[in-house]
């Protein structure tokens, strides 16, 4: 198993919400010139792809995840403000919260000013093994940098569980 690099940075020189100015794309938008409803989760997943890579050295498309990744589990977007072709944004990421099989993401999108906020995003990712296709286990040194990054060990993303097992129960019975 190769551990992360992480180089001689600490969990105190870590960027917990790194950010990245993004252009949006003429072939994102609807024809009103509006980022479509359905990118903003591409966005939000293709910024925390690179501030994975450029703050903490940790490439989800490297060797080392050729048996194991993430996949999305659930995922909510609030949109707050339109978007509009051609326009630039900031979009931040940081780690909500973790376990030892999944991890919770969350992105805000904003102008480059910060005074307009125009979406948010959750996003909680479970690791699987991909052979299997099933859930597993994170490894130490992924657990370790989690620990470091994590924002808010309570936040829980529910995503409509309790209804899910309730339509479930519904199914089976």
């Amino acid at each position: 198993m190769n551990s992360i690099n992480t180089g001689d940075q600490n969990s105190s020189k870590l960027d917990r919400a790194p950010a990245s100015l993004v252009r949006i794309r003429f072939q994102d938008c609807d024809p009103y010139g509006h980022l479509n409803n359905s990118r903003y989760l591409d966005y939000f997943i293709n910024a925390r792809e690179q501030h994975l890579r450029e703050h903490y050295q940790l490439d989800i498309y490297s060797e080392r995840f050729r048996e194991r990744g993430w996949v999305v589990r659930t995922s909510t977007v609030t949109y707050l403000w339109p978007v509009r072709f051609n326009q630039e944004v900031r979009i931040q990421t940081r780690l909500l919260n973790f376990s030892a099989s999944s991890i919770v993401m969350e992105g805000v999108m904003a102008n480059p000013e910060q005074n307009r906020l125009h979406a948010t995003s959750w996003v909680e990712f479970t690791y699987i093994d991909l052979k299997a296709g099933r859930p597993t286990r994170h490894e130490a040194d992924l657990m370790e940098l989690f620990a470091s990054l994590q924002m808010e060990p309570e936040f829980i993303l529910d995503g409509g569980r309790d209804r899910i097992k309730k339509l479930k129960r519904g199914v089976a019975a």
